[in-house]
């Protein structure tokens, strides 16, 4: 040991327990330009261009690569590239080479625009309600502007009422984030801390927001009410609220909030279904019952010998090595150059090492000919097995017996396996070739994937964490669960699908309690008519129809202006994806079903109480 570092900070695109020296890893001999093994960190001279430099590359490794300019047409699979370190956690999607999972810039981006809408639902509901209630604040200011008072000082005095509740809500809004950020941390699966959080830029950004919100939200209701003739509010002939310009404005804001809402649900409903065919999709292989055992390299020759004593077990069925698996960690591929027979160009192929067993222990299934069996056929050390992708991509209808050229060495295609899907579904499946981890490629082999009979998983586990002890590893045992590791390549879409879920709801929520301050306000004013209605004969249901009947329009409008801007955009996403859904009409259905009876719910209490009411409380006020 030369020395102790600091740990990376949380927010780094890599962390590490220990540091070593390149020359110590036995890899790092080859000579080849086509092995990706390790990332290359470049820092570049000031005032330097990262464009000039990275447009050098090809060339650059064109003239020095072991094939010279004859492998030129290589580059159309193979480039290198320059990326810059800090775009690396939110931009960078390499299929091989990441240290660590990353996130999404599109994601980012996603929930910001969630947040702004679910606060832009919020201020619409302030303006609305604002804007309703003018007319209990309508004497107040007709009154003060007799006693001398003029609009500038009701437009300040209004806008500080808004800015004030801006502010209080504020104050709530930084309890609430303290009491539920742990639930906040589980629910996106991120390790943020309160103390990330409280530094000046951020507060100063929020403070800034608040302020912005207060402003932007109370303009409107501001100038509205500081408009208002004191001859017409003190005589009692303005009526709050009438008028084309109030009236038109408030339907619109009621579809605005409630076409949101419509659009957060459509797009949930959207990542769940492509989410579900994440995990309903055939991928060609069985990922149920599979440990899979990590850093098997370092069992060094006894490799054989833990694969043996795993096997005396008699709920383990089966247990395969190989250079990598399916999944988030395990996806271990190497990208190789080979020439396949009848060509004078090199290829790039995704190349795996695994042993015998290894079809088993995946229940791979095979298109043609066999896959590896040494004791029957001991050339298979210069044996390659192949995927369909492979062979269609080289157009060859019978690929057995083919050959490619590889390391100098000549190996023979013995058999071709079904296409299944070793990275996401958000890459096609890669031309794939299979090598026999035999011989010196034993040394390639650093999982074990053991297929299991799902009984006592506990204790399978517990003995293979035994046969690992017994040959004293520098390190513990590293396991995982094959569908777990498949299943956190789609850990963005299924935390975007329960953030979408929470934010629509809370969407919706807050789109039905504007709703109800709005009716109880309307129906308020509407008192006196509805009285009138009912002393001439006015059934409850017809009341009823009457008062939300308009409200209910606004709502299905909304329904048909979100629908196709949650189209544009659920389309735009899915286009990510190799294998996605096709958006069908379920998702707009269902969405603009429960918004109605949302709203419905919502108008049915305030305007079955208002028919309800006797008529002679509300005339006898007059």
């Amino acid at each position: 040991m030369t020395g102790i570092a600091e740990d990376c900070p949380r927010n780094s695109h890599f962390h590490f327990e220990f540091l070593t020296s390149i020359p110590t890893y036995p890899r790092s001999r080859a000579t080849g330009w086509f092995d990706g093994f390790c990332a290359t960190y470049v820092v570049l001279k000031k005032g330097a261009s990262p464009e000039t430099l990275e447009a050098k590359l090809p060339e650059f490794v064109l003239n020095h690569h072991f094939g010279g300019k004859k492998g030129g047409g290589l580059f159309k699979d193979w480039v290198y590239f320059l990326q810059p370190l800090t775009a690396i956690h939110l931009h960078s999607h390499l299929l091989i080479g990441e240290f660590e999972a990353n996130s999404s810039a599109a994601y980012v981006t996603i929930f910001f625009v969630i947040a702004v809408f679910v606060l832009l639902v919020a201020a619409v509901n302030f303006v609305n309600l604002s804007t309703a209630r003018s007319a209990f604040r309508g004497r107040e200011v007709g009154i003060r502007k007799v006693c001398g008072s003029d609009r500038a000082r009701f437009v300040r005095q209004f806008l500080g009422e808004s800015v004030l509740m801006t502010a209080a809500a504020f104050a709530i809004a930084l309890a609430l984030i303290a009491a539920l950020f742990p639930a906040f941390r589980n629910l996106t699966g991120k390790a943020i801390g309160l103390g990330d959080l409280a530094t000046l830029p951020v507060v100063l950004s929020l403070v800034f927001l608040a302020a912005v919100v207060g402003i932007g939200a109370g303009i409107y209701p501001a100038l509205v009410l500081s408009s208002f003739r004191p001859a017409a509010v003190l005589r009692g002939t303005f009526a709050a609220g009438a008028g084309f310009r109030s009236s038109a404005l408030r339907k619109g804001l009621i579809v605005l909030q409630f076409a949101v809402s419509v659009f957060l649900l459509v797009g949930t409903a959207v990542v769940y279904e492509q989410t579900d065919f994440f995990q309903s999709k055939r991928l060609g292989f069985d990922r149920e019952h599979v440990f899979v055992v990590k850093r098997a390299g370092l069992l060094g020759t006894n490799v054989r010998a833990f694969k043996a004593k795993l096997l005396q077990h008699p709920d383990i069925q089966t247990v395969a090595l190989s250079s990598g698996l399916p999944g988030a960690e395990a996806a271990v591929v190497s990208l190789r150059v080979l020439r396949p027979e009848g060509s004078q160009e090199g290829i790039v192929m995704a190349m795996l090492s695994c042993d015998e067993d290894f079809r088993e222990a995946l229940k791979l299934e095979m298109v043609s000919g066999r896959f590896f069996s040494p004791d029957d056929h001991p050339s298979d050390g210069e044996a390659i097995v192949i995927n369909e992708t492979a062979a269609r991509d080289f157009g060859w209808d019978k690929p057995l017996g083919k050959t490619f050229k590889y390391q100098r060495n000549d190996v023979r295609v013995i058999g071709a396996v079904r296409d299944f899907h070793v990275y996401s579904l958000h890459a096609k499946i890669p031309r794939m070739g299979f090598l026999y981890a035999g011989g010196a490629r034993e040394r390639d082999g650093d999982f074990f994937a053991i297929r299991v009979r799902p009984t006592d998983i506990r204790r399978i586990l517990a003995y293979v964490r035994t046969a690992w002890d017994s040959f004293s590893p520098p390190l513990a045992l590293d396991y995982s669960f094959l569908d777990e590791d498949y299943a956190k390549l789609y850990a963005a879409e299924t935390r975007t699908m329960k953030v979408l879920g929470v934010f629509s709801g809370l969407a919706i929520s807050i789109s039905c309690l504007g709703l109800f301050g709005l009716v109880s306000f309307m129906t308020e004013r509407r008192r006196k008519e509805i009285g009138i209605r009912k002393v001439l004969g006015a059934r409850v249901e017809a009341i009823v129809v009457l008062l939300g009947k308009d409200f209910l329009r606004w709502v299905l409008l909304a329904n048909l202006v979100a629908w196709p801007a949650a189209f544009f955009v659920t389309h735009r996403w899915l286009r990510n994806f190799a294998y996605r859904i096709e958006i069908d009409a379920w998702p707009f259905i269902l969405s603009a079903g429960a918004v109605l009876l949302l709203a419905a719910a919502t108008l049915a209490y305030q305007t079955i109480m208002a028919a309800l009411a006797n008529p002679a409380d509300s005339l006898r006020r007059e």
